[in-house]
């Protein structure tokens, strides 16, 4: 018997990788849901596109992207700690949603996607904050316009998302470290 959810972890994505596993299961498998971890390269926008993907009726994308590298800036006593935009994990982002964008009906409404935060903290995995890229909701585009998506970050359950267009419920989460990690404050907030 083959599933009906398939949930793959995999760290090179690739379309043969996607045309093995549509032959495999995507003739009783609804749900595919792919967890990208950029250890090394990270790949071009298209492989997560791909035409053997088209086969499943839902994708779910989880993107384990990179922590930016921190350098120092500035001068004398001055000097300070910045981290360093993720220029390849912030081109696949923005690859990603400019391709569904451009993409059919049925494509957009297939793909659900996820960056995921804070993944690669020891002992903190499971509670890795999850920004829901794709679809954009409703909510989502009110804050953006007022500037407060910067402050907070929708959290969706793959498991409570809906196809249509406005969600039941959202929740939100902001996450502060104090004192260099030594102190964390969590705040949420629910609407239902």
């Amino acid at each position: 018997m083959q599933p009906r959810y398939l949930d793959i972890t995999t760290v090179t994505p690739t379309v043969e990788l996607f045309t093995e596993i549509k032959d495999l299961v995507a003739s009783t498998t609804d749900t595919l849901s792919i967890r990208f971890v950029s250890v090394r390269a990270v790949p071009h926008a298209s492989v997560f596109l791909c035409a053997p993907l088209q086969e499943f009726k839902r994708i779910d994308l989880y993107l384990n992207l990179r922590r930016p590298a921190r350098r120092l800036a500035g001068e004398g006593d001055s000097r300070h700690i910045v981290d360093e935009p993720d220029a390849a994990g912030q081109r696949l982002i923005t690859q990603l949603i400019d391709g569904l964008e451009l993409s059919d009906q049925e494509t957009q409404t297939r793909y659900r996607i996820w960056r995921v935060d804070d993944w690669d903290l020891a002992g903190s995995a499971h509670d890795a904050l999850r920004t829901r890229l794709w679809p954009v909701l409703d909510d989502q585009l009110e804050e953006a316009s007022s500037g407060n998506a910067k402050s907070d970050q929708t959290v969706a359950n793959p498991e409570s998302s809906k196809a249509t267009a406005k969600p039941q419920r959202w929740e939100r989460e902001t996450n502060l470290r104090l004192l260099g990690g030594l102190i964390n404050l969590r705040l949420e907030s629910k609407k239902r």
